[in-house]
């Protein structure tokens, strides 16, 4: 399952360029001091003298100061929207005109430009900020019926696990190789697919590196057989227990569903 895990190079459904060295600035909507933005792919590849050809846009940051106030990555979803309406100074560099200017926004109205494209955002008060994967917990069996009745032809009478994630999360890709191990020994079939890519109602309002892992196993595979492999592998028992009983529901790290 290598090719699940790996990264991708670049991330998807942003209009600008954000290769895999930018997750955790994704993740955190936080980018820092000395971090380099381009519109396109060609600046991060081959020679400069080339690339610089086709550039129309980039950005230097200059402000925040790198490292400085940055929160852990044991909450990434509550750093995420704190650090939307945060302080970001950027040059904005346009390459065509070839001329500059100061920028002071929020990282929200930075991250919305990465995303859309837009310059005006810039400008602007900042949106709401985007769902991260954690509230696709509660879509997971519209998205299960999304992927039975679209192109997803193996897991139509597949008993499937289904794991909202995010390639920028930290957290969500060590539970993504903890679930892989797991389901390794089921002989499952895997794939990713992306939220814009499910038809569910409100899907504009995820992040663009949100989707759903789904994990596809022969229905000899029982559920509950099923339940108690992931179980061993991602349950963490308490360690200060009170009582024997093993506390550990499924629901809160995905769905799984036989056919």
């Amino acid at each position: 399952m290598s090719a699940l895990l790996d990264p991708p190079d670049y991330f998807d459904g942003f209009s600008w360029a954000l290769p895999n060295a930018f997750a955790d600035a994704l993740a955190l909507c936080r980018f820092e001091q000395g971090d380099m933005l381009y519109d396109t792919r060609r600046a991060y590849e081959g020679e400069w003298a080339s690339a610089v050809r086709h550039i129309k846009h980039r950005v230097e940051v200059t402000f925040p100061l790198r490292g400085g106030g940055a929160r852990s990555s044991d909450s990434e979803d509550s750093a995420f929207e704190d650090n939307w309406n945060s302080k970001v100074v950027i040059r904005l560099v346009d390459h065509r005109e070839s001329r500059e200017r100061e920028v002071t926004t929020t990282q929200g109205n930075l991250y919305s430009l990465l995303w859309r494209g837009d310059l005006a955002v810039l400008d602007g008060q900042s949106s709401s900020p985007p769902l991260g994967a954690r509230h696709l917990l509660a879509k997971l069996n519209l998205v299960l019926d999304s992927l039975r009745s679209g192109n997803v032809r193996t897991i139509g009478s597949s008993t499937v696990f289904l794991l909202p994630f995010d390639h920028t999360s930290k957290l969500l890709r060590s539970k993504l190789r903890t679930v892989a191990t797991a389901l390794e020994a089921l002989d499952a079939k895997y794939g990713v697919v992306a939220v814009k890519d499910l038809e569910l109602q409100g899907e504009e309002a995820f992040a663009p590196t949100t989707c759903v892992v789904w994990f596809a196993m022969s229905p000899q595979h029982k559920p509950e057989a099923i339940n108690n492999q992931l179980k061993r592998h991602l349950h963490k028992p308490s360690k200060d227990k009170k009582t024997d009983r093993e506390n550990f529901n499924l629901k809160t790290h995905g769905l799984l569903a036989s056919s």
